[in-house]
């Protein structure tokens, strides 16, 4: 995945080896030459634009990354709370590798434009409004500096001898020594606000371009004197043409315009005899772009990342987890009368479209928009000149706002009221004679706004990847939202950080801590905090009570859980922190032992008990008590070896979490490919838990009337597995008197004991399950007594002993929400399904959990059926082979949660969605064949 907000440069070495992006999420991400994730780098953050990266480069060897930006040290109230603040703008040095940071430069007077380094790596160039400044990189001391630019140098280049060439928006180009004399100083007025500038390696030519010139102009290094104009035919004269490549002696440049014939965007790539190759970006603009070896790496607007060779020819493409919030106007947003439901695509405009339904708990396709929905009112009051433009009216009367600002968004309230507008950096509300009533500063462009119909919310669409709701009243912000668009997961937070989510869906999204200004920011994603922070219940209450403390105070009121602190604070208890040093992500490695070398940190003190080692997302019977640090917080080194199975060939990956009694680790991954024979003829075995209860011991528990008939069918199902896929099925199957507790609990342990690093464990359980007050799950067994579930149910924790102790690959199949009978209306279920596979999936391991509903809904049955829904459509996607969509003779876990969805979700008329969870980095694999 790639950043999160808009890319505003990239960056790579000489090998195209190591690429990085900076971008106004806050972070710079590092990539290898194939486009995987290397490390994500992450300076001191603050509050608005505190953090944002505008700038980044890669040293020649790809062993450094520099970045920075809007720095947070720099008239924010934060810095006097990062340890080592120093008052001014700086540059971060990186090691692209591990991602820690190695060095800060400080003292810059101005947010950082722009960052080259030298073709030997030895000096790097920083630029910034009206400065320039060459550093050494042995210990970034000062070379040069010189602060009588007139405009912003946005251009930087340097020659193959130290020579350096600095180009600003008023169309000159300055050219200095080694030494740091200028030279050279030409204004060129044909070439407009200038923002591109390549050096020639071989030191003869520059080649610039210009937001006001189409196409690329090319110099003579020595004179500064324009030689010619690499071909603009077919380009406009617009916004989009800021950007130049490389000359190599194979390619003579690249950059990104409008097409004047077809108004879409391309990048074009002129070849040494002036013919030139465009790539078309369709509904996107290139934002960022460098040159690639013998080709370009480039990211556009909608934070995709593309490598492309010197033809255009598309090598890989990242693309974003966020939504489009381009084009969220008119009937493409649309928003219930009480916000609690938004419908809008995951493309521009309306395309590919979802709803968030926030009382349910679930986000969901949805192709045609539900009842209650309604667009942004934009027709009461004469508002005219914002969309695209910064010349905002009510009637003739032109709008107050701050100078540059383009306006993307309008929504205004039912009854003339007033209204909203949204810009690339704020938000505005003005009442129904243009007098403005409030502003703030949002996060990221708004591309989206609709006011609810009872008038007391803002529902806004960002360029972030988020939608978030504010207080119609003084634009306080009450929610936000954030979803993967490939996965659907998402999470939804208040602004103190209490959070609902889908299962997986708290790993979005997390706490930046910083540890001053000379050390790397941790980042602890809220999964590890869902004791502390989930909570559904305050998070549905926000938007009616209109306050984060009045719903806070309600859901206290309402729970028996512990109260939830007004104003929590998260860094009481940080999770211990774990890094792998060695060996480095990629490396060969031999069967045997691997030694492992590990920095570990514990930020609150707590002490660290143990390592869990993990091979490819499962335990291996590997656990170590690691040194223990002589001051809180204070970095230890270890070692753990760790014997790799004999079965481990070819890519494993090596898996490192750290325990305090309170808290685990995220998981610390490489990837290591073992140099070891492939052996074809061993198939894994299967074994399976199957438990299934119609009838209970109790009066007050209602019999289901498929459940134990669905344990049985599934059972068959797995059993005609056998000799397939896998080598031998093994199946223990208990139903109505035979599933009490203690039974269910033996059967567990029978798992546990069977299932090896070479096998597949499945755990199927159908029944009823109850969320009670603490949001704690329990599985009704045949003995349960629901006045005492602490003695006689089977808790989440009973499931996830198991669950974490298997050694192979583990899949589970949940069917514990049943209502009864499909056509009856239930309303909501006992089971809060989000929270239950939330809990057992955060605990880092590898496991896909298919759950027969989601939220709070309920699971049904008919004699129609003679099963429970989800399995019924379980049993046609294997059986039947209609999850084979591909007809491969395989079926694989998401074309079964493909099927499952669709079949579930028809046969119920919509009112049960069933859902997979599966972690966000694991691959896709085979769970059976076609028979």
């Amino acid at each position: 995945m790639t950043n999160t907000a808009k890319i505003n440069r990239v960056s790579a070495d000489d090998k195209c080896s190591i690429i990085a992006t900076a971008s106004e999420d806050k972070t710079a991400r590092v990539y290898r030459g194939d486009g995987t994730l290397l490390s994500i780098l992450r300076p001191p953050i603050g509050p608005g634009n505190g953090g944002k990266l505008r700038a980044v480069a890669v040293s020649p060897d790809g062993r450094l990354v520099a970045t920075g930006g809007w720095d947070v040290a720099v008239g924010s109230t934060q810095a006097q709370q990062i340890s080592g603040a120093t008052m001014n703008n700086g540059v971060y040095i990186f090691d692209a590798q591990s991602g820690s940071l190695v060095k800060r430069i400080e003292n810059f007077p101005y947010d950082i434009k722009n960052l080259v380094f030298s073709s030997d790596g030895k000096r790097l160039a920083v630029t910034m409004g009206g400065n320039v400044y060459v550093l050494d990189t042995e210990g970034f001391k000062p070379i040069f500096h010189d602060g009588s630019l007139e405009d912003m140098p946005y251009g930087v280049a340097f020659g193959p001898d130290y020579t350096l060439y600095v180009a600003s928006l008023d169309g000159s180009i300055r050219k200095y020594n080694p030494k740091g004399r200028l030279v050279l100083a030409r204004r060129f007025n044909r070439l407009g606000r200038v923002y591109g500038l390549v050096a020639d390696p071989s030191g003869r030519y520059l080649l610039t371009s210009s937001i006001d010139v189409a196409g690329a102009i090319y110099f003579d290094a020595a004179t500064l004197k324009i030689i010619g104009q690499l071909n603009p035919t077919g380009l406009t004269t617009t916004p989009l043409g800021i950007l130049a490549g490389t000359i190599d002696g194979n390619v003579a440049g690249g950059g990104a315009w409008i097409d004047s014939r077809t108004g879409v965007g391309i990048l074009r790539i002129w070849h040494p005899s002036q013919t030139y190759t465009d790539f078309e970006l369709h509904n996107d603009s290139v934002a960022a772009i460098t040159g690639c070896g013998s080709g370009f790496v480039f990211a556009t607007y909608s934070q995709t990342l593309t490598r492309i060779d010197a033809e255009g020819k598309i090598q890989w493409k990242l693309q974003s987890a966020n939504y489009s919030a381009y084009e969220k106007k008119g009937k493409a947003f649309l928003v219930s009368k009480d916000g609690r439901r938004v419908w809008f695509g995951l493309g521009r405009g309306a395309e590919d479209p979802v709803e968030f339904d926030l009382a349910n708990e679930r986000l969901f396709k949805s192709p045609v928009a539900g009842d209650g929905l309604f667009p942004a009112v934009d027709n009461v009051l004469p508002v005219t000149g914002w969309d695209a433009s910064g010349d905002p009216r009510l009637g003739s009367l032109q709008l107050y706002h701050e100078t540059d600002e383009t306006f993307r968004s309008m929504a205004q309230l039912p009854n003339g009221g007033g209204f909203v507008l949204g810009s690339e950096f704020q938000l505005w509300a003005y009442d129904q004679t243009g007098k403005v009533v409030w502003r703030v500063k949002p996060p990221a462009p708004v591309h989206g706004a609709n006011i609810t119909r009872d008038g007391r919310l803002l529902v806004a669409a960002y360029n972030d990847g988020t939608i978030r709701w504010h207080r119609l009243t003084d634009g306080a912000e009450l929610l936000a939202l954030y979803l993967d668009r490939k996965t659907l997961a998402w999470i939804a937070w208040t602004p103190t950080g209490y959070f609902m989510s889908s299962p997986g869906g708290d790993n979005l999204g997390g706490w930046q801590i910083n540890r001053g200004f000379h050390q790397s920011a941790d980042f602890f994603p809220m999964s590890r905090f869902r004791d502390r922070f989930y909570r559904p219940d305050i998070v549905k209450l926000v938007l009616a009570k209109l306050d984060e403390r009045a719903a806070i105070e309600a859901a206290n009121a309402a729970s028996d859980r512990k109260p939830a602190p007004l104003n929590p604070d998260v860094s009481e208890q940080l999770p211990p922190v774990i890094a792998i040093t060695s060996p480095i992500d990629g490396s060969l490695a031999q069967p045997g032992t691997v030694s492992a070398n590990y920095e570990l940190r514990s930020p609150s003190g707590d002490p660290v008990n143990s390592i869990e080692v993990l091979i490819d997302g499962r335990p291996i019977d590997v656990k170590q008590t690691p040194p223990q640090a002589t001051s809180s917080g204070a970095t230890v080194l270890g070692k753990i070896d760790i014997p790799l199975p004999q079965t481990a060939y070819g890519k494993i990956e090596i898996g490192l979490i750290a325990q305090t009694p309170n808290r685990r680790s995220a998981v610390a991954k490489i990837a290591l490919q073992v140099n070891a024979p492939q052996s074809d003829d061993l198939k894994p075995s299967l074994f399976a838990l199957v438990v299934g209860i119609s009838n209970y011991q109790a009066s007050g528990i209602q019999p289901l009337q498929y459940a134990a008939k669905d344990a049985q069918d599934f059972r068959d199902l797995l059993q005609r597995q056998a000799n397939g896929l896998y080598g031998a099925v093994e199946v223990k199957m208990l139903t109505d008197q035979g599933a009490k507790t203690g039974m269910i609990k033996e059967g567990l342990q029978w798992l546990a004991d069977q299932v090896t690093r070479h096998d597949v464990g499945v755990v199927f359980l159908a029944g009823h399950g109850e969320t009670d007050s603490r949001n704690r799950f329990w599985f009704l067994t045949a003995d349960t007594d629901k006045a005492h579930l602490a003695a006689t149910a089977l808790s989440k924790e009973d499931i996830d002993v198991t669950l974490q102790s298997l050694r192979g690959r583990v899949v589970v199949f949940l069917d514990a929400c049943h209502a009864g009978n499909a056509a009856s209306d239930q309303g909501e279920g006992s089971v809060d399904t989000n929270a239950l596979l939330g809990e057992l999936s955060a605990t880092g391991q590898d496991m896909v959990i298919f759950s027969s509903s989601s939220g709070r809904e309920v699971s049904y049955e008919s004699p129609d059926w003679k099963n429970g829904v989800f399995t019924k459509s379980v049993i046609e996607a294997i059986a039947d082979g209609k999850a084979d969509l591909f007809k491969t003779g395989r079926i694989t876990s998401s074309l079964l949660d493909a099927y499952a969805a669709k079949r579930v979700g028809d046969l119920t008329g919509g009112r049960q969605h069933p859902l997979m969870f599966r972690p966000r980095d694991s691959a896709d694999f085979d769970i059976a064949v076609v028979r």
